[in-house]
Formats: C-alpha cells, sequence, structure tokens
C-alpha cells in the first residue's frame, strides 16, 4: 500500500491518503493543511460484487458485463428492500449471499418512470429475491422553489431588472439587500417564463420547423425568401440550443465538465437520474413499518435527527494546548480591525459560484453577473454586519438535503444530510 500525508503543512498531519497501487495509481497534485488533491487512475477494470464476504473480485464474465451496461447506456434503479437478492440457503461458514438480480433502466425509462423505484421482496421458499415495479405509484410534489439560472444572464433585459429593485428602502443595510433580492425574484419568475421556459420543447419545435423549412427549398432551391427564413430558424435553433445546454448543465452539476462540450441528451439523462435516485416518496420508520404519508416521512426525518443532535457530548473536555501555539497579540489586534471592500470581494469570488444555493435561491453566481449593479450594497451589508454583530434571521436559514449513501437507502441512516446555506451567510463565515 501507497500512502500520501499532509504533515508537512499541518503538525498533527489530518490528512492521509492511503492506496493499492496494484489497483490505482494516485498522483498528488497539491497538499495544504485543509485537503490533498490528486488524481486517481484505475489500472484495471475491478468491479466490487455485491457479496456477503465483501470481496474485491475482477473477472473476464464481470467485466464483459460491466462494458455491456456502460454499452447499452443503462443504470441501476433505485431500490428498496432486500440488498442481497440470492442466497445459497446454507449456515454458518458456508452461508453465502449476493446481489445477482438487478433491476436496470435506460435514460427514456428514467424520463417516464423517474419516480418509480424496484423493490426486492423476501425470497420465501426461493433462493431469489422477487422484483417489484410499481408502475402505478402517484406522484407526490410540493411546490417548486426559487432558484436563480445562469442563463438568465444572457438575456438583455437582465441588469435593467436588477436595477429596477434599486430603490430606497427602510432598514438595516443587510435587511435591504434582504428585501431586494425578494423583490426581485417575481421578475426574474416572469423573465424564465417569457424567454426560457422549456428550452427543450423549443428546440425541438424549431428543429421540425427547420425541417420543414428545408423540405419546402428542396422544391424551390432559388426561393430567396425562404432561404432567408432558414438562416432566421437556424440562427434562433443554435440560440435555444446553447440555452438549453446551459439549462440542463446546472441542473446536472457535472462539474467536471467545461461550457462548451456540447452534450444535451448526456445531461439530459444525468438530470433525469439524479431526480429519480433523490426522491424520497417513503422511509421505513423506526417502528420496522414503511410509510409513504408525505407528513409522516418529513415527521420521521424530524424524529432521527432530533435524537441524534440532543445526544450528550460523550468526548469530554478539549486540551487546546495539543494543537500548537495561541494567536499573537499581533493577530488579535488584526482581528478587530475594519474588514476592506477587497477582503470581502476575495471572500466572494474565492467560493464555488456554481454551488447549490441556499433557502433564499441565489447562487454565488448571481452575484458575478449582478456584481455592477448589487455590489456596493453588498459591500456596505457585509460590513454593518461585523459593526453591529446582528445577522436577520433570513441570512442564517439553511435547506438541509438528504442525499443517499447508496442506491437502495431505506432507512434515514442511508442518508446523507447535506446543509445548503445562503451564499452571503457563507461570504461572512
Amino acid at each position: 500500500w501507497s500512502t500520501v500525508t499532509n504533515h508537512c503543512h499541518s503538525l498533527i498531519g489530518r490528512i492521509w491518503v492511503i492506496w493499492n497501487p496494484g489497483v490505482v495509481q494516485f498522483t498528488v497534485i497539491d497538499i495544504s493543511s485543509q485537503a490533498i488533491h490528486g488524481t486517481l487512475t484505475f489500472d484495471k477494470t475491478v468491479v466490487f460484487v455485491e457479496h456477503s464476504g465483501n470481496r474485491l473480485v475482477s473477472s473476464k464474465a464481470m467485466e464483459e458485463f460491466e462494458h455491456c451496461i456502460r454499452k447499452c447506456e443503462i443504470e441501476d434503479l433505485r431500490q428498496t428492500g432486500q440488498f442481497f437478492t440470492w442466497n445459497n440457503k446454507r449456515t454458518g461458514a458456508e452461508a453465502i449471499a449476493k446481489k445477482i438480480d438487478r433491476a436496470l433502466g435506460n435514460w427514456w425509462w428514467f424520463k417516464e418512470f423517474s419516480d418509480i423505484q424496484a423493490e426486492f421482496l423476501p425470497p420465501g421458499i426461493s433462493d431469489h429475491s422477487p422484483c417489484f415495479l410499481p408502475l402505478q405509484r402517484p406522484s407526490i410534489r410540493g411546490g417548486r422553489p426559487f432558484k436563480y439560472l445562469n442563463v438568465w444572464a444572457s438575456h438583455q433585459s437582465f441588469l435593467g431588472l436588477v436595477r429596477d429593485v434599486q430603490r430606497q428602502l427602510e432598514g438595516s443595510p443587510m435587511e435591504v439587500v434582504g428585501k431586494k433580492l425578494r423583490l426581485l425574484k417575481p421578475l426574474l419568475k416572469e423573465l424564465h417564463n417569457r424567454s426560457f421556459k422549456d428550452p427543450s420543447t423549443v428546440c425541438t419545435n424549431l428543429m421540425k420547423e427547420l425541417c420543414a423549412q428545408q423540405a419546402a427549398l428542396d422544391v424551390d432551391p432559388s426561393n430567396v425568401e425562404a432561404r432567408n427564413r432558414e438562416q432566421q430558424i437556424l440562427e434562433d435553433y443554435h440560440k435555444a440550443s446553447r440555452v438549453e445546454e446551459a439549462f440542463l448543465k446546472q441542473k446536472a452539476r457535472v462539474q467536471w465538465l467545461k461550457l462548451g462540450d456540447s452534450n444535451s441528451a448526456y445531461f439530459h439523462r444525468v438530470v433525469k437520474v439524479r431526480q429519480a435516485r433523490n426522491t424520497i416518496d417513503r422511509i421505513l420508520k423506526e417502528d420496522g413499518q414503511w410509510t409513504q404519508n408525505q407528513e409522516e416521512v418529513a415527521n420521521e426525518c424530524v424524529r432521527y435527527y432530533s435524537n441524534i443532535l440532543q445526544e450528550p457530548d460523550r468526548m469530554g473536555r478539549y486540551n487546546f494546548k495539543r494543537f500548537g501555539e495561541g494567536i499573537t497579540e499581533a493577530q488579535k489586534q488584526s482581528m478587530g480591525r475594519d474588514v476592506t471592500d477587497k477582503e470581502i470581494e476575495d471572500a466572494l469570488w474565492s467560493q464555488n459560484l456554481d454551488k447549490a444555493p441556499g433557502p433564499d435561491g441565489y447562487s454565488g453566481r448571481f452575484f458575478k453577473d449582478a456584481w455592477s449593479v448589487v455590489g456596493k450594497d453588498v459591500i456596505l451589508a457585509i460590513k454593518s454586519f461585523f459593526v453591529s454583530e446582528r445577522l436577520p434571521r433570513s441570512y442564517n436559514a439553511t435547506i438541509l438535503c438528504l442525499i443517499p449513501k447508496s442506491n437502495s437507502p431505506s432507512e434515514l441512516k442511508d442518508f446523507r444530510p447535506i446543509a445548503c446555506c445562503n451564499f452571503l451567510y457563507k461570504t461572512i463565515s
């Protein structure tokens, strides 16, 4: 096994990366006190067999199966129930259980049946678990929250809408910024409905219109008016296609692809698969009963995390001396000085601007796109916080998202809670 640590940047060496060179190659790019960045390369195809023995196995048949799945562009459906779908019905050391049976779907399946999950039932007298797909399950949807879309900034009226809410409002600088952002939401929603609603359908209709126009030109190639119309439709299609691509990339959150890698079909699939896997339409309660009632699911979430957060601290008192020297007097004085405009801007733009937004719906990309209009107000608001030491409740709100740890989550312990904070709150912190 090979290892790399951040001992050279941190006295306590909090980060270790350990890998098997026979399976992967890890190349270090950068090491700091907070992170180790690197690239990971697999030397060969290794498939983790979902086996009761938790073994890593590589075989020709498994490699061919994995290649077949990639070639067919199919993926595992979200599933619940039995994890191991086969067992040899033996006991003791001879007992073996494997996940042999699978439910797979292509992206058309995820598009049409994004709410459907495969349920593997107990095997009963068989050695295999039956798979149940409830196609008639009703879809439960709440209201769609506001989220800033990056493509809005490409519209010629975007900055004008932002300026429209720059009026004199009462309150502290932070409250004023919050009020302006709330006033802007209905204007941006109207812009979306007017110019950006359902870009995929717009592209489809323009392509049909383009093909019809080209068919007419085939009959009368010398028709100048028809030729000009074709060019206009083609220009409109390319514009709509760029909007669709940017829209889907933001929803897919594929951060390792750059803008310009045009592949809308791929992003469509990623979006649908993400939606299918992240939907929580039922949960296994503490009493062992399943529930699909949305109110009961919500109450179970509150109960589960309330119990965790109310557990007593078992770590005891901290020995702060083990963390090295404390700050100097000069550093104490430096921490008490006023925050500068440059420090605020550095804190703003050092963040990932395309991270998921908090409850207010505004990502860092909005502030970058509208900085020429909102910049002064934002800087004044952040400075006022360090003077008043008061943070309005709306800034301190957080969305807690539950992300599945596996493809077959059933209980709340199978989900990872992620906190999505407002961008300005993260900037202040």
